[in-house]
């Protein structure tokens, strides 16, 4: 997931159940949004109306730097776990600044990201159906930033899922992980298609890493549910695919453990031997 980080908030090992402890929230991702203000130089002869336009973009520049540096302050807030008091700031200082912006793209973008936030938060406090209602307006939002075609999209789904697993509404968590793992078939082809450079295969790896995550998530549901020969099958493609482009070593663990916890509660005695043989093979990505 780029530069974001994978863990945010709380863990559902009691509430869901599987003996290894599955992690529920969806990374927050501190997106660095950087401000490079255009510089007028005087120097050059330019037209009134290019001086118009060119002060709009500074402007909106030096707008986007100002919510920027709330919004920075507040993930740090976030990040050492006062979940509560970030919450209250993301409602009532980002967003209000948000609102008022000029710049529709500004506008979109801060709105998306501090409703990403809040909802990361209230699924660290246990407020399942608020941090639902809060990914579910990241839609609004989504076409113009980040994109349709980014990861977020299917992340969107995958968080809406955690969500709803928090209220133990299983059949709709698994609605929306379906869609989540379809968006990232079709990105993961898309950026394998696009070339063979390596800033696509890095690309690619990272939806993989994404994508992984959101069948460990399938695993639990399809665990709840006792279909565990479904939850075994979804992990041991989770497995492969993270072993074979070499996913984050806790990732890869994460699978690991959840495969041994679900073939044990299976009386599975052959995938339990399969299982306890594996750990992540040498030095995985960070």
């Amino acid at each position: 997931m780029s530069t974001s980080l994978r863990s945010s908030a709380a863990t559902f090992l009691v509430v869901l159940g599987l003996g290894s402890g599955v992690s529920l929230a969806r990374a927050l991702k501190s997106n660095e949004l950087p401000v490079s203000p255009s510089q007028i130089d005087s120097r050059k002869r330019v037209s009134a109306q290019q001086s118009i336009v060119d002060a709009r973009l500074t402007a909106d520049q030096i707008e986007e730097g100002e919510i920027n540096e709330v919004y920075q302050g507040i993930v740090k807030i976030h990040l050492q776990g006062d979940y509560r008091g970030a919450a209250d700031k993301y409602r009532l200082l980002v967003i209000p600044m948000a609102e008022r912006t000029q710049s529709g793209v500004t506008r979109r973008k801060f709105l998306f990201l501090s409703y990403r936030g809040l909802g990361n938060c209230y699924l660290a406090m246990s407020r399942f159906a608020e941090a639902e209602e809060m990914f579910q307006k990241l839609f609004e939002y989504l076409p113009i930033w980040p994109g349709m075609e980014n990861s977020d999209y299917a992340i969107n789904f995958e968080s809406i899922a955690m969500a709803r697993m928090g209220q133990q509404r299983w059949k709709a968590a698994e609605e929306s992980l379906e869609k989540a793992v379809t968006i990232f078939d079709d990105q993961i082809g898309l950026a394998v298609t696009s070339g063979p450079d390596s800033a696509q295969n890095e690309r690619a790896n990272k939806l993989r890493m994404s994508q992984d995550m959101a069948l460990n998530l399938f695993a639990v549901v399809y665990f709840r549910e006792q279909r565990y020969a479904e939850a075994l099958g979804i992990l041991e493609r989770a497995y492969r695919q993270g072993i074979a482009f070499r996913a984050p070593s806790d990732v890869v663990e994460q699978i690991v453990d959840d495969g041994r916890a679900v073939s044990i509660a299976a009386g599975d005695f052959e995938a339990i031997a399969i299982w306890s043989k594996r750990v992540p093979q040498g030095p995985i990505g960070p």
